[in-house]
């Protein structure tokens, strides 16, 4: 990196090389690369991202990219040439450590376009060199940015990624280089690559190149089909001057007796980090002063790695400066992809992977465990480990790798619990444990996938130690319900209530747990709930709880008794005005318990009878809170008042209206999920407390709510009755209304004898109108319907003085109203929209979207039905996710072909589905090469309709190696359990 030797190349090749052409000669060479990545592994997420790369040997098809990029874990690439031209990358090698990679496309898919490859020139870089980045920036194809090449002898920059690169020369420049110019070329003007763009900083415009020297050493061998050997010793290295090199004990004229480079070279190397318990511990110290290995006096980084690279599963000679005194010792030399993880287990969706050498610098802890990557559905999920990823122990055996840890589950039953033990990242002294369960459902796969070294494809293995059951459980399982109880909740009484009804609430409480198989219904979330349930019949095997709880629709849920008995549910009906959901369980499972489990039998129909909650009651409330602790507060009530929620217009989540709710004087520290029961002063139930279900992009304050439990009477009477009985339709006038003084309706035009009617009725003391403040859903066919302002004066003769008389209308399919419309009054009669429970009962996958029927809110937000399937959400990292720029849309064709049931869909999709996914699965586990990077998939063409209406046109190629298409079904029956099936 002589800058004399430099500057001379640089001089004689004026006359001959000018940045005017820079562009026309290298362009063809140029790739825009657009990669998706399917699973978490290492500190890489998934999702889709744009970037650069560039031909290193165009007559075997090789690209040079960064490690960023390309990331390890399963993935798909595809390059975009500047004519156009596109082709699959294959991710062939990523570097352990260092920020590069390779790509192999196959030369014959360019169809005679012939790019030239770019020369790899690190020796020709020398400070105040000017140069030019050539990329995608921004995702803009065939960028250039220009400038000078400043300090050659950086250390790698520090992300806010997590992963940073360690022992190799940076080169820091000023340029305005920004995303998607990763992988770009710095080129000189004679168009040799001298580094590669790799990181930045926007707000200082900034440019950190990488060096080019062990990427030319791996390209060597990747021309041959072969992996480069790379070893560790699980140290970082550091580069400082020669002036902090004298003040940590080591003068330049010292570092030239010992044959250090004290002319070509400005510093040295120390020891700035070693991994516990690896090679070097003990040996190595943080602050040595690196002086030669093998005898080889060493000052720059690449020097020490051409010696350690060589010495894999040997030890070197290792000379350091250490606390004043030259000593020796003798390093042995891992080899770096032993540490790189190569396989990831997926259970239930959440991704597995061994601890490796990345995460173990990351939080400077062993190379020892398995680290959970990825939450899965309903298990390890973030809420259970949070920080402590990174599993040692399962089931009192430990597990220091990803091996241990499949042979302690092989054998292990799916519905019996695991014992996990586990520790933070970042802090190998912070331990946890938690106990899970395997889920008895899941769409995804257990499985096992290995990175193939030769083509960097990965291929899946079925992993059978634990299997998903389709058969509901026959009898309870026997577990803790917590992560550490075994004994029933503790119970603080109030003492001015009646001991016994708050006693029977008590006794009939149990907790709720459920997790979805796949978002629905606007639901996202695959974390596992947990909350309380109010058991309202145990002979009929009734539950009913907070609807946050089960409001996914594909929700498997499980009720324990008594904090030891453990049994399935199902959702029986999802209420949709008020949000609480019936759960439906077997109490004769009950009985096989070895324990007696006590459970209350509730008088319900005494609370149905009982009188409005109001303001000023004293109620006692009983409820979980978060640590699962069942509790009893003593208050009143605040306020009542009509419940308006705050709604965006990105939200598919159902929202509850027309409620008129109360407010706790004070603050319950309710579980979020759970459901609290109001007691009046008798000690009778009056009212339920739970939390309404709100879109994550705003926080509505107003998120618990009580309400009389009186509203439910008639949709309890059909779940008990002794005969198949079906609940009853609920009829809505597609509205939102809210409450108006009697000054506001007379400005409306209500007449004075109405006005006057409500004064001198003593009993309402609200003295108040309601007026429509929302059209919630249009209606198609242009039947009359009320319209905003609206003031409602009576229903079928009778004056309105509650909101819940207008909030929906059992098993009617007109109601007539009189109402005051524009200072006039007229009668009207309306029909009514029925709706329902909102119980989805098919999802697919497919080409990363998921697909069902619209559901209540999307047709609140629709002026019309498109069609009967609808997508508000695709897996981040599919093609449809890259390719579709809304994700909230109807689809109506699909290749042309006309799509308006859920049955017209599935037809396609078998129909789409790539029957060579089998066999290239078989094939990249025997080993066989294929340069071309197409994954088995199709090329489609998607129409969708916005809910607005608006038309939109997309292609996607399909991933069924990866992403293969699946549903979940289940029948129409309460008990039924949901099914999968994959095409």
């Amino acid at each position: 990196m002589s800058a004399q030797s430099s500057t001379t190349s640089e001089s004689s090749s004026e006359s001959s090389f000018s940045w005017n052409t820079i562009q026309d000669r290298l362009r063809d060479s140029i790739v825009a690369i657009q990669s998706s990545h399917i699973y978490v592994v290492e500190d890489y997420g998934i999702g889709n991202s744009n970037a650069s790369g560039f031909v290193v040997d165009a007559e075997k098809g090789i690209v040079l990219t960064n490690r960023h990029v390309v990331k390890p874990g399963p993935s798909y690439h595809k390059a975009t040439f500047f004519n156009n031209i596109e082709v699959y990358l294959q991710p062939t090698y990523y570097d352990p450590i260092h920020d590069f990679a390779f790509y192999r496309y196959d030369p014959a898919e360019l169809k005679g376009f012939k790019p030239k490859a770019i020369q790899l020139a690190p020796e020709k870089a020398f400070g105040g060199m000017e140069f030019r980045v050539l990329g995608n920036n921004c995702n803009e194809k065939m960028s250039v940015h220009s400038g000078e090449l400043s300090q050659l002898d950086r250390n790698p920059p520090s992300l806010n990624s997590g992963f940073s690169d360690q022992n190799i020369f940076y080169i820091q420049a000023s340029s305005t280089t920004n995303g998607g110019s990763s992988g770009s070329p710095v080129v000189n003007i004679e168009g040799d690559a001298v580094a590669m763009n790799s990181a930045g900083k926007i707000q200082a415009s900034a440019s950190y190149f990488i060096s080019l020297e062990r990427a030319v050493y791996a390209l060597k061998y990747i021309r041959n089909g072969q992996v480069p050997p790379r070893g560790t010793m699980q140290t970082v290295f550091k580069h400082v001057n020669f002036t902090q090199a004298e003040k940590l004990g080591l003068s330049i004229e010292e570092a030239a007796k010992q044959g250090m480079d004290t002319k070509n070279s400005t510093g040295v190397l120390t020891v700035s980090q070693i991994l516990p318990e690896g090679p070097a511990e003990d040996k190595l110290h943080v602050g040595d002063i690196l002086i030669s290995i093998n005898d080889t006096p060493i000052t720059m980084f690449s020097a020490m790695a051409e010696i350690i690279d060589a010495s894999v599963d040997k030890e070197v000679l290792i000379c350091v400066l250490s606390n004043g005194q030259f000593k020796y010792v003798n390093v042995p030399v891992q080899d770096f992809y032993s540490v790189t993880p190569s396989r990831i287990l997926l259970l239930a969706g959440a991704v597995i992977q061994d601890m490796s050498y990345i995460l173990g610098c990351f939080g400077n802890t062993p190379i020892s465990g398995v680290v959970i990557r990825r939450q899965g559905y309903g298990f390890l999920n973030d809420s259970k480990h949070k920080e402590h990823r990174v599993v040692y122990s399962v089931n009192g055996k430990k597990t220091p790798n990803l091996d241990t840890f499949i042979q302690v589950l092989q054998n292990h039953p799916c519905d019996k619990p695991i014992v996990f033990k586990a520790r933070s990242l970042d802090n190998a002294s912070s331990k946890v444990m938690f106990i899970d369960i395997h889920p008895r459902i899941c769409h995804a796969k257990n499985a096992i996938y290995k990175r193939n070294s030769k083509t960097g494809v990965w291929y899946s293995e079925p992993y059978t130690g634990l299997t998903s059951s389709d058969e509901i459980p026959t009898q309870i399982s026997q577990r803790p319900s917590d992560d550490c109880a075994l004994v029933k909740p503790n119970v603080h009484k109030a003492k001015d209530v009646q001991a016994t009804n708050i006693d029977q609430v008590l006794r009939s409480t149990v907790k709720v747990s459920s997790y979805s198989i796949c978002p629905t219904n606007g639901n996202l979330d695959a974390d596992a709930f947990t909350g309380n349930g109010l058991v309202i019949s145990h002979k009929h095997g009734i539950v009913i709880c907070s609807a946050a709880i089960v409001a996914n629709s594909t929700s498997i849920v499980s009720l324990t008794f008594n904090g030891i008995a453990r049994i399935p549910a199902h959702v029986a009906y999802s209420h949709p005005l008020y949000p609480v959901s019936f759960l439906k369980y077997n109490p004769d499972l009950l009985a096989t318990s070895p324990r007696k489990i006590e459970v209350s039998e509730l008088d319900i129909s005494k609370a149905f009878q009982s009188d409005k909650l109001d303001q000023q009651d004293s109620v006692s409330v009983v409820f979980d809170n978060n640590e699962g602790v069942t509790g009893v507060l003593k208050t009143d009530i605040s306020s009542r008042s009509i419940y308006h929620p705050l709604i965006c217009e990105c939200c598919t989540i159902n929202h509850y209206h027309n409620i008129e709710g109360v407010a706790l004087s004070s603050q319950c520290n309710i579980n979020k999920n759970g459901l609290g029961v109001i007691c009046n002063s008798k000690g009778q139930i009056a009212g339920l407390y739970t939390r309404i279900p709100t879109c994550g992009a705003k926080k509505d304050m107003a998120a618990f709510l009580g309400f009389d439990i009186s509203l439910l009477e008639s949709t309890y009477k059909p779940l008990i009755a002794d005969s198949p009985c079906a609940i009853n339709d609920i009829g809505v006038l597609g509205v939102e209304y809210k409450a108006i003084s009697l000054e506001g309706a007379i400005a409306l035009g209500v007449d004075e004898r109405h006005i006057n009617d409500i004064w001198i009725d003593s009993s309402d003391d609200k003295k108040s109108l309601f007026a429509v403040k929302t059209i919630l859903q249009k209606r198609e066919d242009g039947i009359e319907s009320l319209e905003v302002g609206d003031v409602i004066l009576k229903i079928d003769g009778q004056r309105v003085k509650h909101i819940d008389e207008l909030a929906g209308f059992a098993d009617r399919s007109s109601v007539e109203l009189t109402i005051v419309r524009d200072m006039q009054e007229m009668v009207v009669s309306l029909p009514t929209t029925k709706i329902g429970h909102d119980i989805t009962r098919q999802v697919v996958f497919w080409a990363g979207f998921y697909l069902q029927e619209p559901w209540r809110i999307i047709k609140q937000k629709t002026d019309k039905i498109h069609s009967q399937v609808f997508s508000f959400c695709s897996r981040t990292g599919s093609p449809g996710n890259r390719e579709a720029q809304i994700f909230q849309f109807y689809i109506t064709e699909i290749n042309d072909t006309p799509i308006r049931t859920m049955d017209d869909l599935v037809s396609v999709v078998k129909q789409l589905s790539s029957p060579d996914a089998e066999p290239f699965n078989k094939a990249v586990a025997s080993n066989k090469d294929s340069s071309s990077g197409v994954l088995p998939g199709r090329d489609v063409k998607i129409r969708m309709v916005r809910p607005n209406g608006k038309d939109h046109v997309i292609t996607v190629h399909t991933n069924d190696h990866y992403m293969p298409a699946w549903r979940a079904i289940r029948g129409s029956e309460i008990s039924d359990e949901w099914k999968m099936e994959y095409f």
